[in-house]
């Protein structure tokens, strides 16, 4: 039976891996069933084991993903120092997911992903922190942040040689626990220091 699962989690595992390669060169739209399952080295049949179509695919990427990422960050933000934590847990995030969160982040199309991921992680800290559903500045300031860091992770994603994952991660928490119109400032400052 634990070998059946096995072989199982593999062939699925094969479709996806499989998928996100198609999908990190070309549109969703412009990926076949017939281009998936000749890039996985499976039938059709077997496609249609695991999955209903293409779509079917990208979902079960973004649904696995928002979970993990939620997962993950809840049980940190839980903790005494949520911000030190957050350099661990995107660390951990991005090393065991980062061929799923390079697809989802850095394609033309992720815009929905994006969205999806900012209203889980919206709804998420709103339930951890307590705070009411009716206190909108909460929610601006909650929706700034969480914006914010998914827009700076896309943009790191997308020009990853610009800067480590341990750099991305001390960046985030440093924005995360000084105000950002300080950093501007000191980082102006400090250039022109060196200029002169």
């Amino acid at each position: 039976m634990k070998k059946q699962q096995d072989v199982t989690n593999e062939t699925k595992n094969s479709f996806i891996i499989s998928f996100c390669k198609l999908y990190m060169k070309k549109p969703i739209e412009k990926i076949s069933i017939r281009e998936l399952t000749d890039t996985a080295g499976y039938n059709r049949t077997t496609f249609y084991n695991y999955f209903s179509d293409i779509y079917d695919v990208l979902d079960h990427i973004e649904n696995s993903s928002i979970r993990y990422v939620k997962q993950n960050i809840i049980i940190d933000i839980k903790k005494e120092n949520p911000s030190k934590q957050f350099i661990n847990t995107f660390l951990n995030i991005y090393e065991n997911w980062e061929s799923y969160i390079k697809v989802l982040l850095s394609n033309q199309n992720s815009a929905h992903f994006k969205d999806r991921l900012k209203k889980e992680l919206f709804n998420s800290c709103m339930d951890t922190f307590n705070l009411p559903k009716n206190n909108i500045r909460a929610e601006y300031i909650l929706d700034f942040y969480l914006s914010a860091i998914i827009s700076v992770i896309s943009r790191w994603i997308r020009n990853q040689s610009e800067m480590t994952s341990l750099e991305m991660a001390n960046l985030l928490e440093d924005m995360l626990t000084n105000n950002i119109f300080t950093k501007i400032d000191n980082y102006i400052k400090k250039e022109k220091t060196l200029s002169k």
